[in-house]
């Protein structure tokens, strides 16, 4: 009989109710934009502030301000993730598969975003079409996935020392701070309109949930060691997804002449490769452990 997976706080509390904001976001969403499609007079596609008015200097000097914290707090992200894969030997190489899935996941979803900014071809706030907020997706999707890492990776193994868990919780704070001060000057330096920031939530707490659901259904036996097919499965399920999104925003890019640059599909192929040459070794390390028990 198949034993149930240990579960961290994130599964045993937050899961339900992250499962249920991200649906509500979901019809929210929807209907906003089924609703509001055609009135860009209404209030979600007000810019709080005109951007390119050549007499808004503070703006722009407050902009500057503004990609220093996101350039830091990217940082720290890099930083925590980190520290979830080398705080100790336990499982090193399962929880670095974990940790490069949930960055393959999320750089993929980045080229969906950047396919629905040119479909929904909404410039808004901007010269060009800039039709979800890229920087809410990320933000979204990086602290819901943080704290589900942390639950599963870190706070339920004893072998991590109250140094590291410490270290982890300090930064998470430090990034949840920046990251509300990064959002709000998302909307009220009008880089993105109420609508578009929406869309950027709702994409990003989708894509958290699908890719840590995946990831729980299908690595349970990390623990147990006893199965290799769930790195199989996981690692074909991020070439899939990065072989569609990719072929999807640039076939409509290509078909309706707009500009997008390859180089940004740089990091999801990056991943991907990192995540597939990783599934891999612990496939084959798996398998051997199969045979020689």
């Amino acid at each position: 009989m198949t034993e149930e997976p240990k579960v961290g706080t994130y599964d045993r509390v937050a899961r339900p109710y992250v499962l249920g904001v991200a649906s509500l976001l979901l019809m929210i969403t929807t209907a906003v934009h089924v609703y509001y499609e055609h009135n860009k007079e209404s209030f979600f596609d007000m810019c709080v502030v005109a951007r390119f008015d050549e007499q808004k200097k503070p703006v722009r000097e407050i902009a500057a301000a503004n990609t220093f914290v996101f350039k830091t707090s990217v940082t720290v992200v890099g930083v925590m993730m980190l520290l979830l894969v080398v705080g100790n030997s336990n499982r090193r190489i399962s929880r670095l598969f974990q940790t490069l899935f949930t960055c393959g996941w999320y750089y993929c979803t980045w080229n969906v975003v950047a396919f629905l900014k040119l479909f929904l071809n909404d410039a808004t706030c901007n010269r060009h079409a800039n039709s979800v907020s890229g920087h809410f997706n990320m933000y979204i999707f990086a602290l819901l996935s943080l704290s589900c890492l942390n639950s599963r990776l870190m706070t339920r193994d004893t072998k991590w020392t109250y140094g590291f868990k410490i270290l982890f919780n300090v930064l998470y704070v430090a990034f949840a701070v920046t990251s509300g001060f990064t959002l709000y000057e998302t909307v009220f330096l009008g880089y993105h309109s109420v609508r578009q920031s929406l869309y950027g939530i709702t994409i990003g707490a989708l894509s958290h949930v699908v890719c840590t659901e995946l990831l729980r259904f299908l690595t349970f036996t990390f623990d147990r060691r006893s199965n290799f097919l769930p790195y199989l499965h996981l690692v074909g399920i991020i070439v899939s997804y990065f072989f569609s999104s990719a072929l999807l925003v640039v076939i409509y890019a290509y078909l309706h002449q707009h500009e997008f640059s390859l180089f940004k599909l740089i990091p999801s192929a990056l991943f991907t490769i990192l995540t597939s040459l990783c599934g891999y070794y612990l496939n084959t390390a798996t398998e051997k452990n199969n045979k020689h028990p």
